[in-house]
């Protein structure tokens, strides 16, 4: 992973002396030793805990927030979907610090963390 894809506030795994834990970035200087982290891999849980919310649909799962934008989930990953940008639908997304770093793109702020997910 290179460091011009991370921000402060990024979700990672840890590699150095905590092997594979969850980390958030917290500093500048960690940047420059990107190389201890690894991506977390996006999924329905990890999208509920950034809080998305899963709509009903069967054949997709389309994920929620501030009724204006979405995550889709298709056979080759996720999308995200703002419909207030003028449905940007074609960002494919394979990780946790890439939806971050998207929202935080298009909205100015983070997105916020809960362990437990959405409710």
């Amino acid at each position: 992973m290179k460091s011009t894809e991370l921000r402060i506030g990024n979700i990672v795994y840890r590699n150095d002396i905590r092997k594979n834990e969850i980390y958030t970035i917290f500093s500048g200087g960690e940047l420059d030793s990107s190389g201890i982290f690894t991506p977390v891999r996006l999924t329905d849980e990890w999208i509920k805990k950034l809080g998305y919310e899963k709509d009903g649909a069967e054949m997709f799962a389309v994920y929620g927030k501030e009724n204006s934008q979405n995550i889709v989930k298709c056979d080759d990953g996720y999308y995200f979907i703002d419909n207030e940008q003028g449905g940007i639908n074609d960002i494919p997304m394979k990780y946790v610090h890439q939806l971050q770093n998207l929202y935080f793109a298009l909205k100015g702020e983070e997105l916020k963390y809960s362990a437990k997910g959405s409710k």
